[in-house]
């Protein structure tokens, strides 16, 4: 009776193996047949998976077994010396000739193999150490090198102009600095100066001195106002009337001044820009690699435009070679003043003049006085229809007791000016 035992390895390959059993159910003869796996990736490293192999048990994995029957070295057919011996680590068959595990040994009485372990690395090549596919840049590197990121080939500067630059256009409060490959600063300018007021002390009056009504008053003898008589000036105080019957007034003074404060520097910001430009040229000297003329510059740092630039003073049209067009100013002038103070009467004297026909001017009743509202300047006048003027003076013209403070703000700003012109690729 010959039985046949079968092993699948773990890589998929089939081993069969037929036996001589006697009475006595001992071995006395076998045969191993391999069935390969059908996408044929079993063939390499199988050897170490049967590793040795005895009667009644398979060692697979190339490790020791013990267990009953006959000593065998792996199952082969060369007498116990192995069946299907192979290196584990050449990854091969070596065919029905035996084989020695990993050391090539055999192994005697009970199934023990010296064979190496059948999952270590079988038929493959270790991968050659990588860095991740990054490209190294040599630190200022010309242009044209093997691997040089850092620098570009960029057109000859056109006569007349300065450059190359790399350029800045943003908020001031993040412009960079001109550093590195490119720490020459070429110029500075910006588009929007930032306008703030200056801090200066607001306007103030104080009390009011010399302060006083007058009345401007000439008379006439005759109904058309053509002959005159006296030009006099009329105060609250009571004063003798001219010899005359008519009048023209002229209009109501107010008399005084107050002593004015403020409208001087507290303190002045530096003027500033909103929006800043900033050329950056190369601080090294010229590196090589371009053809034709053109000159290898480095790549803009973060922050800057990604372009490289030339400038010119002056509002200029951009050559062929750098054709985009900006235009900054490049210096601010501040023109700001505090404003200017001064100081105005509050209050106003009373236009009415009033006639009496006594020198205290008293007025006991209509007979005593007459008042006139002196509305329109200029205008010709009877001084009193009902007797004769004695005394007159300016009714209830309280002098002013305040002043209000007049603001004059001023015109001036910040402007910016001497424009530059910067072309760029």
């Amino acid at each position: 009776m010959r039985p046949m035992v079968w092993w699948r390895s773990a890589r998929g390959r089939v081993t069969w193996f037929v036996f001589a059993v006697s009475a006595s159910c001992s071995v006395d003869d076998g045969y191993v047949f391999e069935k390969e796996p059908k996408d044929g990736s079993g063939e390499a490293g199988e050897a170490a998976d049967l590793g040795a192999a005895g009667a009644g048990a398979s060692a697979p994995r190339g490790g020791a077994q013990s267990g009953g029957g006959r000593a065998s070295s792996g199952g082969g057919r060369s007498g116990g010396s192995g069946g299907q011996g192979a290196s584990p680590a050449a990854g091969a068959r070596s065919g029905n000739t035996g084989g020695s595990g990993n050391t090539g040994g055999s192994s005697t009485g009970g199934l023990s193999s010296s064979g190496g372990t059948p999952d270590a690395t079988v038929g493959t090549t270790e991968p050659p150490s990588s860095n991740g596919g990054a490209s190294t840049t040599p630190e200022g590197c010309d242009c044209g090198a093997p691997n040089c990121q850092e620098s570009v080939c960029v057109p000859a500067v056109p006569s007349g102009w300065s450059g190359p630059i790399v350029l800045f256009e943003g908020p001031a409060l993040r412009a960079p600095e001109c550093t590195g490959d490119v720490g020459e600063l070429a110029f500075e300018g910006g588009t929007l100066p930032v306008q703030e007021k200056l801090q200066c002390y607001g306007c103030s009056c104080g009390e009011v001195t010399g302060a006083a009504c007058a009345l401007s008053l000439t008379t006439y003898s005759d109904a058309s106002c053509t002959q005159q008589v006296t030009s006099s000036e009329v105060t609250p105080a009571c004063t003798a009337a001219p010899q005359a019957s008519y009048f023209k007034a002229g209009s109501v003074e107010n008399r005084g001044s107050c002593q004015v404060s403020g409208g001087t520097l507290v303190s002045r910001s530096d003027p500033t820009w909103e929006y800043e430009a900033r050329g950056c040229g190369p601080a090294g000297p010229q590196r090589a690699g371009c053809d034709d003329g053109a000159i290898c510059m480095p790549q803009p740092p973060e922050k800057f435009e990604d372009t490289h630039c030339v400038y010119r003073e002056g509002n200029q049209s951009c050559p062929a070679e750098y054709p985009t067009k900006h235009t900054y100013l490049t210096r601010l002038v501040d023109d700001r003043e505090c404003p200017t103070c001064s100081c105005s009467l509050a209050e106003a004297c009373r236009d009415t003049l009033a006639v009496y026909n006594n020198q205290s001017c008293v007025t006991d009743g209509p007979q005593f006085g007459e008042f006139h509202t002196l509305d329109a300047p200029g205008t010709c006048r009877e001084l009193s229809t009902r007797f004769s003027p004695v005394a007159l003076k300016l009714h209830e013209a309280f002098a002013p007791t305040r002043c209000d403070s007049v603001t004059v703000e001023s015109p001036g700003a910040i402007h910016g000016e001497d424009p530059v012109t910067v072309c760029c690729l």
